[in-house]
């Protein structure tokens, strides 16, 4: 059986590493990024062809029809744009950075009942993700930060809570802080990114997978100077002051307890 993975989460979360590290996998085929504003394109798109294979030539079979959505899906993503599965084909998907808030479409393109199906939401301290960004010259302030933040961690909640996806997809945290704190990343790797696809990997060979990148996207790379560490107390000072905030933490730490969800009082 093909997997369609997505991995997804704000963005400086991780979701490039993890990808390349999946991509080491001579069965998976992670293209990225895909931009956001895409996936009703892709959508449409993906419709008209299999209506069109239903009056011709009859439905599409499971395989055919996830090779179909992610062919069209590589038209639009940024690299690889490759059609052509990589050796099996067993692992194929995207990864775009909150892809979450536009799981609908998502979930329409990948609609095939017979394929297992992945979500991969890349987790980190928001106060890291921001200070990332900011690193990156990106000209945001803590409001608009959180503000698109809380959609992400909304939009978690509600495909968590939602009986159709969780029927039909697998969603997993993949927390890059606990990543960078495991003592054992090949084991971490092996049960947090490839387990969830049903990817038999040695916990040797995961941690060859991540020796083999470079973690290209990271800030250091990206800016040639080390990420800011300090976080600044009026925008600390903001983020106490958003209950909401806190209360979708909250309720991702009920749903996906250990999982990096920090609450007000882990803060503490």
């Amino acid at each position: 059986m093909i997997t369609v993975c997505v991995v997804g989460g704000y963005q400086r979360s991780g979701t490039r590493q993890f990808t390349d590290i999946l991509n080491q996998h001579p069965d998976i085929q992670i293209s990225g990024e895909i931009g956001r504003h895409s996936f009703v394109k892709i959508r449409r798109a993906v419709k008209r062809l299999r209506s069109f294979h239903a009056k011709h030539g009859g439905e599409l079979n499971a395989r055919l029809d996830v090779q179909l959505a992610v062919a069209t899906s590589a038209l639009y993503a940024k690299y690889p744009k490759n059609i052509q599965l990589k050796g099996s084909g067993s692992v194929v998907g995207f990864k775009t950075p909150r892809s979450e808030w536009y799981f609908d479409q998502i979930a329409d393109i990948f609609s095939s009942n017979s394929t297992k199906k992945v979500f991969l939401f890349c987790n980190r301290d928001f106060r890291d993700v921001f200070l990332s960004l900011k690193t990156l010259g990106w000209k945001m302030e803590i409001e608009s930060f959180v503000r698109f933040y809380k959609r992400s961690l909304r939009s978690l909640i509600e495909m968590s809570r939602s009986e159709s996806v969780i029927k039909e997809w697998d969603i997993n945290i993949v927390s890059l802080d606990q990543f960078l704190s495991a003592d054992e990343k090949g084991e971490w790797i092996q049960q947090k990114i490839f387990q969830p696809l049903n990817v038999i990997v040695s916990a040797r060979d995961a941690m060859q997978f991540f020796q083999n990148t470079t973690n290209r996207n990271s800030t250091a790379r990206a800016t040639g100077k080390p990420r800011e560490v300090v976080f600044a107390e009026s925008d600390w000072n903001y983020c106490l002051q958003d209950a909401e905030l806190w209360q979708l933490l909250g309720k991702l730490a009920e749903i996906y307890p250990g999982q990096g969800f920090n609450t007000l009082e882990a803060f503490s």
